[in-house]
C-alpha cells in the first residue's frame, strides 16, 4: 500500500534562485535575518541565512522582503516555516 499523502511545499514546481532577501520574524524584536533565497515555488521556498541574532522556530510566521533592484521594486510574502536544518529554512507561504 502507498502513501499518497503530500506536503504542500512539495506538490509546486520549485525554481533555483541565488536571491538575497531580508526575513523578520512576526512578533518578535531585533529579529531582521539575512537570508539567500534558493529555491521558490508558488506555494513556499528554501532559504540559507546568512547572518541573524536569532532563528526562526517551526510555525514562526515570517515577513521576507525582496528587493528587485533591476527593476526597482520591492515584493513582500508571508510565510510559515515548516522546518528547519541548521542554516537551512523551508516556510510555506500563507496570507498575512
Amino acid at each position: 500500500m502507498t502513501n499518497n499523502t503530500q506536503e504542500p511545499n512539495t506538490v509546486a514546481k520549485r525554481y533555483r534562485t541565488q536571491e538575497l532577501v531580508h526575513v523578520e520574524i512576526c512578533g518578535r524584536q531585533n529579529n531582521k535575518i539575512f537570508c539567500k533565497l534558493e529555491n521558490l515555488s508558488t506555494t513556499g521556498s528554501s532559504l540559507k541565512i546568512i547572518s541573524a541574532k536569532l532563528i526562526p522556530r517551526p510555525n514562526d510566521i515570517i515577513k521576507i522582503t525582496v528587493d528587485l533592484k533591476t527593476i526597482n521594486k520591492t515584493h513582500t510574502l508571508y510565510a510559515r516555516i515548516v522546518w528547519i536544518n541548521g542554516l537551512n529554512l523551508g516556510a510555506t507561504f500563507t496570507k498575512q
